[in-house]
């Protein structure tokens, strides 16, 4: 996740991916919001995808 970097960057810290995922949460703007919450799930091993299909995702 490209969020890893950027938390690292404003912050001076290392964080893991899922960590620096809700970090995105919080201080990203919310037309971000829909995708984070997506990679955070696929790397949590989630069922079930946010979007209604991989298309969507890829467009967004």
């Amino acid at each position: 996740m490209i969020i890893c970097c950027y938390y690292a960057l404003r912050e001076d810290e290392i964080l893991s991916k899922n960590q620096a995922g809700r970090y995105g949460l919080v201080h990203l703007p919310p037309r971000w919001h829909q995708l984070i919450q997506e990679a955070i799930n696929l790397r949590e091993i989630r069922h079930g995808s946010s979007y209604r299909s991989k298309v969507s995702r890829a467009g967004n």
